[in-house]
């Protein structure tokens, strides 16, 4: 959705005359309304984002899997833009305990591989 929004923002700033539209104007365009679509979306998602993330610490982890999405989910929480190292380190974290194979069976002691993949995508 923010990749949308960026795509729509560049799409009207070429636009001729965008930026003599008064607000309403550009709403009223369709690039404009998608904008404020995806605004108001994206602010909902945002504090329900903030919600479940309070809520987060409160919920036991009671498996491998468990413990590896909170790490996942803390690691996509920070922003490397903010915080790189406490990001790549979370983040590592998060890889290594995804790689992590039991000593007597060696199967994998976290068994979602969305785990491993949700770490390495749009942040590294």
């Amino acid at each position: 959705m923010v990749r949308r929004w960026g795509d729509l923002e560049g799409e009207a700033f070429a636009l001729p005359g965008w930026f003599k539209m008064s607000k309403e104007e550009q709403l009223a365009h369709p690039k404009g309304r998608e904008m404020a679509d995806i605004d108001r979306t994206l602010a909902t998602l945002f504090e329900q984002r903030e919600k479940l993330l309070a809520e987060l610490p409160k919920v036991a982890a009671n498996d491998p899997t468990g413990v590896a999405a909170k790490i996942a989910v803390a690691a996509r929480a920070v922003d490397p833009e903010d915080h790189e190292e406490a990001h790549h380190l979370i983040a590592g974290a998060a890889r290594d305990l995804a790689n992590m194979r039991c000593p007597d069976c060696h199967r994998p002691l976290v068994l979602e591989g969305w785990i491993d993949w949700s770490i390495r995508t749009g942040r590294e």
